[in-house]
């Protein structure tokens, strides 16, 4: 291991690319992959690690210079490199919004661009108890479909107002906009209005619907940073992903992937004979 220690510091120390990351930087004490990633950020009070990887997902190796360390996840269902994470000594969050303050301080800013989902507005004619059920008949089988792997946000417009008032007021929160006249509700078709348009179209079925609202939309995407900002360093995630497994990118990159107490790590290589 001190062998492991002293090529590490060597190649640290000449800023070349280090070969010794091959190993997944696992949340465990000791690995050469993590002490490389914080030998090449000296002062930082944590590095990233990883927790354990979804089913489809694979990590690519840790690359250290001194002042940065990073490595790449790929999935099979948002492509290769949909991840990047690095470690450094600071970093400028620019625009991002604070998302949360977690334990130890540490502070998480986002700044992404996530195109999980796509927005369509039910609105009834009347409404009429026809057109009532018929509306919530087609909630459920909406959000139980997906436009090119985004999942599908739906909202009813149930008011008093005029029914071309709630078709404008959805229309002007960039909802695609199912209309359901009595008529509809009893033949089983129905108004559709595309974001961005103003004509309204008569569709027979929800799959013609969904085939229209298809044909304009785009993939499901997440990209952008988030920002990992604490004492003596940052790790920040670039994401460039794109495919059906956005619509849980938050939640599964948050399981798969934490901080690791950089001191603790430092204290125990100490102890196993590291000069670090």
């Amino acid at each position: 291991m001190k062998r492991i220690a002293l090529l590490t510091a060597l190649v640290l120390a000449t800023g070349c690319t280090n070969p010794l990351g091959t190993s997944m930087p696992e949340c465990e004490r000791g690995s050469s992959t993590m002490v490389l990633a914080v030998q090449s950020v000296p002062g930082s009070r944590y590095v990233s690690c990883v927790e354990s990887l979804p089913v489809g997902w694979g990590y690519q190796n840790l690359e250290a210079r001194s002042g940065t360390s990073r490595y790449w996840l790929d999935s099979d269902r948002m492509g290769l490199h949909f991840l990047e994470v690095q470690n450094v000594r600071s970093c400028e969050v620019g625009g991002a919004r604070l998302a949360a303050i977690l334990d130890g301080g540490v502070e998480l800013w986002r700044d992404v661009d996530a195109r999980t989902s796509v927005s369509v507005a039910i609105v009834p004619e009347g409404p009429t108890t026809d057109t009532t059920r018929r509306t919530l008949e087609l909630a459920v089988d909406l959000r139980q479909s997906e436009i090119k792997g985004r999942s599908i946000d739906v909202t009813t417009a149930f008011s008093d107002d005029t029914t071309s008032r709630r078709i404008e007021q959805a229309a002007a929160m960039g909802a695609h906009v199912i209309v359901i006249s009595i008529r509809d509700a009893e033949e089983g078709t129905m108004g559709l209005r595309l974001a961005g348009t103003t004509t309204e179209v008569s569709v027979s079925s929800l799959d013609d619907a969904l085939d229209a609202i298809d044909d304009v939309e785009t993939p499901a995407t997440y990209r952008g940073n988030w920002y990992y900002v604490f004492d003596g360093g940052c790790v920040v995630y670039t994401f460039d992903a794109e495919g059906p497994g956005t619509a849980t990118i938050e939640e599964d990159v948050t399981a798969a992937l934490s901080l690791y107490d950089a001191e603790a790590l430092r204290d125990s290589a100490r102890d196993l004979g590291f000069d670090i």
